[in-house]
């Protein structure tokens, strides 16, 4: 998502650069989303200093991967209407019909680091929509294996060189098993004195949330000196092994029996050394160590199934029997009382912003004359995906609906001035229509 949302980032400051007066909304779709929600959350912390929050009009997200387990429509508030446009009078927002949709009880598939609870001061003029049984933002709670699997494959290179692509998912998998195989091994493992017999498994996550946050492309991996840890763990317990079979294999009844066969026998010889030292192996776990290591490895089984217990649950797995729909539906579902369309309950937002704008400025500049300008400059990226991303950023005064139709965010703006109105530019990749 880091070229999309800096790509976003370069539009809007584009936009506010050449206006001083814009007023910015964002908009995105499925992947596009993800980077328009990264991009959000971090202008309503201030993090972003050449896009101050009072730039943002409002922002609403479709199927967004970073949403929060049963967040509402608007995160970080228990609104049911959206917040209106500092600075103004708001009576165009406030006007608008209550949010009347079933709160999904999942939340975003994407990575644990993403997740969006709040926009900060945005809270409240940011909307996220979600349908049930959306995988994309409705991913069962209890399957962090699942969202091991979804990072693994947003790192894939698609749409080019199959030989790329299986390179990539390669390289994906061989970095998340590293970094797990590293943190179960310094944190789960405990081998006293080296000693094999002291074996023992506690691990304090389950190895699918260890693989969760390991196949996050963000994710810091295990410095050298972690991985020096694991490896010496492993090598000394490792060397300690061999020692205590040599032990039990070189003994002054072995050196006797070995010399009373003599040279003349080789083969009687080496067959005394195997048979010693296959007992010293079977010997080497006691079989106080073996059942313990066995319960524990099934206590770890049984946490596995339990952590990922939706995966298992056919009555969860029903609301999923639709995915593809569900992602598509933000056009044809009902958002409100009177039957409103996620999507055009949006264009409503905006406008009903850019009238509470319009009527702010108006106010303040009733001697100027009104007329429309039209300028628009458009920075696209496709992000490393399965779902074309783009960035958009316009300022017009034409109005238009934008429907999801591909993974897209959209920076749409508008200026104080009275000749300027906020519109949405529907920008997509593909001509797919989802609803």
């Amino acid at each position: 998502m880091g070229t999309a949302e800096d790509n976003l980032k370069a539009a809007a400051e584009k936009v506010i650069s050449a206006c001083g007066s814009t007023k910015l909304a964002v908009v995105g779709y499925s992947q596009g989303a993800h980077a328009a929600s990264d991009f959000l959350e971090k202008v309503g912390k201030g993090e972003i200093s050449s896009v101050p929050a009072a730039k943002i009009a409002a922002g609403a997200l479709f199927g967004s991967p970073t949403r929060s387990e049963g967040s509402g429509v608007f995160p970080g508030t228990s609104q049911t209407t959206p917040s209106p446009v500092p600075g103004t009078s708001g009576a165009a927002v406030k006007a608008l019909p209550a949010v009347t949709v079933t709160t999904a009880t999942g939340g975003g598939i994407g990575p644990t680091a993403d997740t969006a609870a709040s926009f900060g001061s945005l809270s409240g003029r940011v909307s996220m929509w979600c349908e049930t049984g959306d995988l994309a933002c409705d991913a069962p709670p209890n399957a962090p294996i699942a969202r091991a699997v979804a990072n693994v494959a947003g790192q894939a290179e698609v749409g080019g060189d199959p030989f790329v692509a299986v390179q990539s998912i390669g390289l994906a998998l061989a970095s998340t098993a590293f970094n797990t195989a590293v943190d179960v091994i310094n944190e789960d493992i405990s081998v006293p004195k080296n000693s094999i017999e002291n074996l023992s498994i506690t691990p304090k996550k389950t190895l699918s949330q260890r693989l969760a946050e390991s196949s996050d492309p963000r994710a810091t991996p295990p410095t050298g000196k972690e991985a020096i840890s694991a490896l010496m763990k492993v090598g000394l317990v490792a060397v300690n092994a061999v020692v205590t079979v040599a032990k039990k294999v070189i003994t002054p009844e072995t050196i006797a029996a070995v010399a009373a066969v003599g040279l003349a026998n080789p083969a009687a010889a080496f067959g005394i050394i195997a048979a010693k030292t296959v007992n010293a192996v079977v010997n080497l776990i006691p079989p106080a160590t073996t059942q313990r290591v066995v319960k524990q490895t099934f206590d770890l089984v049984k946490g596995e199934v339990n952590a990922n217990k939706d995966l298992f649950d056919l009555a969860a797995l029903t609301k999923y029997s639709n995915v593809q729909a569900a992602h598509g539906s933000y056009g044809s579902a009902s958002a409100t009382s009177t039957g409103l369309a996620p999507t055009d309950y949006v264009a409503k937002l905006f406008a009903a912003a850019a009238a509470d704008l319009k009527t702010g400025g108006s106010s303040s500049s009733s001697s100027k004359t009104s007329s429309t300008t039209s300028s628009t400059s458009t920075t696209r990226t496709t992000t490393p995906s399965a779902t074309p991303t783009t960035s958009r950023t316009s300022a017009t005064s034409s109005s238009s609906t934008s429907t999801p139709s591909a993974a897209t965010s959209t920076t749409v703006a508008t200026s104080t001035e009275p000749q300027t109105g906020l519109t949405t530019d529907s920008s997509t990749e593909g001509k797919e229509n989802h609803g």
